[in-house]
């Protein structure tokens, strides 16, 4: 963790922007908007105390795959009365183009532009092929989280200069808390004897490796399918293949699958990715959540003997 923070000390980076408003004449109130609350929670610390700004979340809590959200009209209304929207980008939103696009909108900040994805691999069937290729959930790594901060706090304060020093100072102070959250999580798993895992979502690949997890199955499964007939005869058939007594997937996984493979004998992780919660100001939900996955892990390897 060390390395991102001799990152962030030596200046913000630059952040992708795009779309022709950077803000300029904006004399009362500043309007930014992200797309999902992952990004939202990370934006909410490095926007603390910059005078007038707003900032609100666009999708409301989601059960499935936020890579299939499309926008409304509503939707699109409320992204053109913004002056800045913070996007994940590289496949995190099937609109991305629709912003990005657009003459005239607000700025884009694309947070994960220029970072190092790892990429999922090949789809197991046509419900799943566009899980292939880069994995845009980073921030379920708190390294992940680290960079992703620093293009965002990089992008507003260049656009919103007047106020980057802010920015910065919001910056360094959130770092050092991730990097005690990533320390107490390494504590955590270090009290516990690690196990095989199976993996069925495909965000977890980040948390999963930070916790130095032995992986024993990737499954790209959509979050919050519930596989029935011959798609869940071949999950069953991966999983027992793999050898993994403990399988992680979303919390919101339906209950229908969770009772499938306690029944079968496995031990269900359910782990919070982060997409089933409102915009509602807590700034330390990240820490919080991130923290309690890792205990979470810890115990379900403290179950199977």
């Amino acid at each position: 963790m060390k390395k991102i923070k001799r990152l962030a000390a030596l200046g913000l980076t630059l952040a992708l922007l795009s779309g022709c408003n950077l803000m300029a004449g904006v004399p009362e109130e500043t309007r930014v908007m992200t797309t999902f609350y992952p990004l939202y929670v990370l934006a909410l610390n490095l926007t603390k105390d910059v005078p007038a700004l707003t900032l609100t979340n666009l999708v409301q809590p989601q059960d499935g795959c936020p890579r299939s959200y499309e926008l409304s009209n509503w939707d699109a209304a409320l992204l053109a009365g913004q002056d800045a929207v913070i996007i994940g980008g590289r496949g995190l939103e099937r609109f991305e183009t629709a912003l990005t696009g657009a003459s005239g909108g607000p700025a884009v900040l694309t947070a994960l532009s220029g970072l190092t994805l790892y990429n999922s691999g090949e789809a197991v069937n046509e419900e799943s092929t566009h899980l292939a290729g880069d994995n845009p959930w980073l921030f379920l790594s708190v390294a992940g989280a680290m960079e992703m901060s620093i293009s965002i706090a990089s992008g507003m304060a260049q656009l919103d200069e007047p106020y980057a020093a802010i920015y910065q100072e919001n910056l360094s102070a959130y770092l050092a808390r991730l990097e005690d959250l990533a320390d107490d999580m390494a504590h955590v798993m270090e009290q516990t004897t690690a196990k095989p895992v199976a993996l069925l979502h495909e965000g977890l690949g980040y948390l999963a490796r930070e916790l130095k997890l032995d992986i024993a199955l990737e499954y790209p499964r959509e979050p919050g399918s519930d596989p029935y007939g011959n798609d869940l005869e071949d999950l069953m058939a991966a999983l027992a293949a793999s050898g993994a007594e403990i399988v992680l997937l979303e919390r919101q996984a339906p209950q229908n699958l969770t009772e499938a493979l306690e029944a079968a004998g496995y031990v269900c992780v359910k782990i919070d990715t982060l997409m089933t919660h409102p915009a509602d100001g807590d700034a330390a939900a990240y820490e919080r959540i991130m923290l309690a996955n890792a205990k979470a892990v810890a115990a379900a390897f403290d179950q199977v003997r």
